[in-house]
């Protein structure tokens, strides 16, 4: 089974990459101002024919599809069809593609989306309803408002005539009202307003991958990281285009890293004085100690108590939100009062 999964996802991967794609799509707004990550598929129909080809004769590919058919007859026809024509499952393979993430409210919580559009929602819900049946899955289709939606155990799934908008999260998490928000975001509050997002847009291959050291809810822990550091770690950006190149029959990789002015125009010497001279660390094991959660940490050595280690551990299951960044709060000021010393 493990296999069949494993030639199904590089089977759908190859038809993707070798799609068709156009002008910026509208759906790009739908990606959240506030996305910290977003994967980008700009497919190219040029290889297409030969890549199904290479597909099809491709040994494992047939064992996998022998032993899904026999397994389900119904799952098989669905992804030959796939493969032959992909618009066959109703959404429009033949267009950009993106994956994201963005922060919730809670520190080191976040969602996660993909947006793609629709080109024939009935033939999409045929679909669902087969592969639900195959899978002996409760899946119920709503209507609501202009939409229709699936709802699931990590998110939901929603569509309309001109898109669709998958969405899950690792925290608390309303995806209905998000959802229903982003497939209306106007552009002035989508990822379309980050300078830096748009210019890696501009320069998009087959796959991509945009990222930002901005992440609204880490905003304090990347303050304090930026003092103990001394140098601002926001408004830093990572850069990734993936391409297939038919003629040499191999990938490329661009990938490049915008730093911010501030680290832009320090030398190594500076970098390196900094890691030598910083020992704002060193106020960690203090400041847990002070919590009822804290262990006997012999910091220069870099030994620990393992019993009292072990029962912190335990203790860490009542640690409550507040407690964490009441800690924060206090290893800010102590740096700050370090900082002012220097």
């Amino acid at each position: 089974m493990k296999q069949i999964i494993s030639v199904l996802i590089l089977s759908l991967a190859a038809v993707i990459l070798v799609t068709s794609c156009s002008q910026q799509p509208e759906h790009i707004n739908t990606i959240p101002g506030d996305a910290f990550t977003v994967m980008h598929f700009n497919p190219d129909p040029s290889n297409r024919d030969d890549m199904v080809k290479q597909l099809e004769e491709n040994e494992d590919y047939q064992d996998m599809m022998k032993e899904l058919r026999e397994k389900s007859e119904t799952m098989a026809n669905i992804l030959e069809d796939f493969i032959k024509e992909p618009s066959s499952i109703g959404i429009d393979i033949e267009s950009e593609m993106f994956g994201f993430a963005a922060p919730l409210e809670d520190n080191n919580k976040y969602y996660f989306g993909v947006s793609m559009l629709m080109k024939k929602p009935d033939k999409f819900e045929e679909v669902l309803k087969k592969l639900a049946e195959e899978m002996e899955a409760d899946i119920s289709i709503e209507s609501e408002d202009d939409f229709k939606k699936v709802s699931l155990p990590f998110g939901i799934v929603m569509w309309n005539k001109k898109q669709l908008l998958m969405l899950g999260s690792n925290g608390e998490f309303d995806a209905l009202t998000k959802g229903k928000y982003l497939m209306t975001q106007e552009a002035k509050n989508s990822i379309t307003k980050n300078k830096d997002f748009m210019l890696f847009y501009k320069n998009c291959l087959d796959a991509n991958i945009w990222v930002t050291s901005n992440i609204d809810n880490l905003s304090t822990e990347m303050s304090m990281m930026g003092k103990m550091a001394g140098v601002k770690l926001t408004d830093n950006y990572a850069h990734m285009h993936f391409d297939w190149d038919k003629k040499e029959g191999q990938f490329m990789m661009i990938a490049k890293l915008r730093v911010n002015d501030e680290i832009k125009n320090m030398d190594f010497e500076d970098i390196q004085r900094i890691a030598e001279e910083t020992d704002a660390m060193d106020n960690i094991p203090a400041l847990l100690g002070k919590r009822p959660y804290g262990y006997d940490y012999d910091w220069e050595n870099e030994e620990f108590n393992e019993e009292d280690y072990e029962k912190a551990i335990k203790e860490l299951d009542n640690v409550s939100k507040e407690d964490v960044n009441s800690l924060l709060n206090e290893l800010e000021r102590e740096l700050d009062k370090e900082m002012s010393a220097e």
